[in-house]
């Protein structure tokens, strides 16, 4: 991103080069998904995108309670299963796992047993982000294309994450 927009965006809380990062090894304390995000906050941050179970609630919570950042929700869409906080939710990182539940379960039936191992991934619609919802306006055209576009070289296998 940097390299094409001439910015200097930085991500914060995970450190590739050193596979290391922040853990909340803590999946149900709101107070430490707050505390958490306040510090990243404090070190720049605007938007936070807090994998951590319930804990992660505490991020579009002290991002209300401020107006400092927006968050990127987790699992499921969080513009419905915490509309509370839907004014402070750009999109949301969300597992679709109806399909591979319905598959897991039919295979039990027909076959007795649950199948391969299942890995959700954009290709098979596993996992995708979702829609913007009430920032669908401010988001700009160009950068959801190019978001579109990334998340179709993903699939193709014209971009591997991570590397």
């Amino acid at each position: 991103y940097n390299t094409v927009k001439g910015t200097a965006v930085e991500a914060l809380g995970w450190d590739p080069d050193t596979q290391e990062g922040l853990f909340t090894n803590n999946f149900s304390d709101p107070q430490l998904g707050r505390e958490f995000t306040e510090s990243l906050v404090d070190q720049g941050a605007d938007i936070v995108l807090p994998p951590a179970g319930f804990t992660s609630i505490g991020a579009p919570e002290f991002c209300q309670d401020t107006s400092s950042c927006l968050t990127i929700g987790v699992d499921t869409d969080w513009f419905f299963t915490v509309p509370e906080f839907a004014d402070v939710v750009l999109t949301s990182v969300v597992k679709n796992l109806g399909g591979f539940v319905f598959d897991t379960i039919e295979n039990l039936v027909t076959a007795g047993s649950p199948g391969d191992q299942y890995v959700g991934t954009l290709a098979n619609d596993g996992t995708d982000i979702a829609p913007y919802h009430d920032f669908e306006e401010v988001v700009p055209q160009q950068l959801k294309d190019e978001v579109d576009q990334l998340r179709q070289d993903i699939i193709n296998g014209t971009v591997v994450p991570g590397t």
